[in-house]
């Protein structure tokens, strides 16, 4: 296992106690975002994780080339083929939470009690991104799940030293560079990645929110406190 580097801020955790010698596993939507979002995670612990791709990746009629990408990636970084739920992909529509839980159920999720996977804001506003979250939620009511930390304070941060950090950027040119060229104008390629997770009530007022359009109630939410008053700023659109 890498040295993990954890960063200075008030109250991170060190993620090395939080995984021991667990198999965790990495909740996707569509390939490319196992790097784009957890590229830190898997080269530090890959070995111990297991990857499931929501959709089928057809977006664009290409499913078989992105989705043999996201097996090479899964050969280089962990020891697990990835299991996929073949959902329809289509980014401008929402997924079935149900038929998304039941599928991931179907694939073994319930075996794990340590899950990483999307935002519950869809990291920059992506249906099939929020959607695969409160989906994973569905399916593991009383697991730990643990999202990109874009707009909230993190509970973890993994950094890369420079020679991982070139090895990141080697994967994404190597697999995924025709994506990043279009990512890169609202994403990020840094040598740190941050995570956090939600409680359980503040989890129910964000699906209330985000899931149904209704306005969350603030006493409950923590992470999201400050990412609601901007949100209410757009007379509570669910999308934004």
């Amino acid at each position: 296992m890498r040295s993990v580097q954890i960063g200075l801020g008030e109250n991170l955790k060190n993620l090395s106690e939080l995984i021991g010698s667990k198999v965790f596993a990495v909740v996707i939507a569509h390939p490319d975002d196992e790097l784009f979002y957890f590229a830190n995670l898997l080269i530090h612990f890959g070995k111990q994780a297991q990857i499931f791709c929501v959709t089928d990746a057809n977006y664009a009629g290409d499913s078989s080339e992105r989705l043999a990408k996201l097996n090479q990636v899964a050969l280089r970084l962990t020891t697990r083929p990835v299991f996929n739920c073949n959902m329809q992909d289509r980014p401008d529509i929402d997924l079935n939470l149900e038929l998304v839980a039941s599928r991931l159920l179907q694939n073994g999720l319930g075996s794990y009690d340590l899950v990483f996977t999307h935002s519950p804001h869809g990291e920059y506003g992506h249906f099939n991104h929020r959607d695969v979250y409160f989906a994973v939620k569905k399916a593991l009511p009383v697991g730990s799940v643990f999202f990109p930390a874009d707009y909230v304070y993190p509970d973890y941060q993994v950094s890369l030293n420079e020679k991982d950090f070139s090895l990141k950027q080697e994967l994404i040119g190597d697999f995924y560079l025709k994506e990043f060229r279009e990512f890169w104008k609202f994403g990020r390629l840094s040598y740190t990645e941050s995570y956090a997770t939600c409680g359980e009530e503040e989890s129910i007022e964000l699906h209330r929110f985000f899931i149904e359009g209704e306005i969350p109630n603030p006493d409950k939410l923590n992470k999201y406190k400050f990412f609601w008053k901007v949100l209410a700023g757009k007379n509570g659109l669910p999308n934004f």
